[in-house]
């Protein structure tokens, strides 16, 4: 991907770190979201 892009191997890490983390926080919403709206 690096020869692809013309980005270094770190840049393409970081990019993915942070679409990662990203991902996490709008999954754990929607979690929440969907566990709120149940009574356990």
């Amino acid at each position: 991907m690096s020869e692809e892009t013309g980005l270094s191997q770190n840049t393409l890490l970081s990019r993915k770190r942070y679409a990662v983390m990203a991902l996490r926080d709008k999954l754990q919403f929607l979690y929440t979201e969907l566990m709120e709206g149940k009574n356990y």
